[in-house]
This record gives C-alpha cells, sequence and structure tokens, in this order.
C-alpha cells in the first residue's frame, strides 16, 4: 500500500488529524473523485461528527483506503498522558467501513506501520510539539518513496 502526499485536517472539535490516503490499496480513487477537492475530507469529517468517541487523544493519524468498493479508515487515536515519557504517545487504533466500526479486516498493513514508526520519528525530533509536528503543509517525515509518494490525492 503506497500512500498519496498526507495532509492535516484541524477542527476545533477534535484533534488533529493526518490524513494518509492509500494510493495502491483498494483503488480509493474508485470510491472518492480525485477531481472533486474535499470529498474525502467531507467523509471524514462526517464520521468524526457520527463518532463521538473519536474526540480523544492529542491527534491522530487517519489511513484511508477502500475495500470492495467502501471507504475504511484507520483511525490511530495518539494520546499524550504520557507526555513526559520518553516512550512516546499511548496508542489505540478504530477502523471504520463507511462510518461504522469494523472488527474483521485486520489492524494495519506492513506500510501502515512504516507510516506510524517515521510519524514518530518526526514528532520526537520537532520536539514534541503537537501544533508544529502535525502541519503537514511544513514538515513531512523522511518516509521512503517506496511507501510515500509527493503526489496529492485531489488533483484540481
Amino acid at each position: 500500500m503506497r500512500f498519496y502526499r498526507p495532509f492535516t485536517m484541524y477542527s476545533k472539535k477534535f484533534p488533529p488529524r493526518i490524513v494518509y490516503p492509500a494510493r495502491d490499496e483498494g483503488r480509493l480513487d474508485l470510491v472518492f473523485d480525485r477531481t472533486r477537492p474535499g470529498a474525502l475530507e467531507a467523509h471524514i469529517d462526517s464520521l468524526y461528527a457520527e463518532r463521538k468517541e473519536l474526540k480523544a487523544g492529542a491527534y491522530h493519524i487517519l489511513v484511508v483506503w477502500a475495500l470492495k468498493g467502501k471507504p475504511m479508515l484507520d483511525v490511530w487515536v495518539m494520546s499524550m498522558t504520557n507526555y513526559y515519557s520518553l516512550s512516546g504517545p499511548f496508542v489505540t487504533c478504530k477502523t471504520f467501513t463507511g462510518t461504522k466500526p469494523s472488527h474483521d479486516t485486520g489492524l494495519a498493513s506492513g506500510d501502515g506501520l512504516i507510516v506510524l514508526g517515521y510519524e514518530e520519528e518526526l514528532r520526537r525530533a520537532l520536539d514534541r510539539k503537537i501544533t508544529f509536528y502535525t502541519n503537514r503543509q511544513k514538515y513531512l517525515p523522511n518516509i521512503p518513496a517506496t511507501v510515500l509518494t509527493l503526489e496529492p490525492f485531489t488533483t484540481q
């Protein structure tokens, strides 16, 4: 699973959300029109509006992919309750098919785990400043090109 360039969604109601749209897995472009700006973001916003438990955490990393023509989201909730620990955030993952919880698709792919590792390296390099770290317009993890392309999901 390779990914398009990540972007960040901000909201007053929810933690910052770093979004990784999948490039190869399940043809995400057949679920969301790449020429329609905001379609992917609207789906994510509808999920968050429906799922109040997603208010938890300091920030989230979302892996968006498709399975059998349906949007899938792996929401990695990063909790900084152990902020002064050197081990990093506590992590939980919630997977959704559309806006409903999914319990039969597995937790992550290997490429998704690679993304999480590089994200944590970047967070540490930026001295734990979440507001700076989550800004994907300014900061990108040094993820190998075999996993991440700099092409945006939306073509305008």
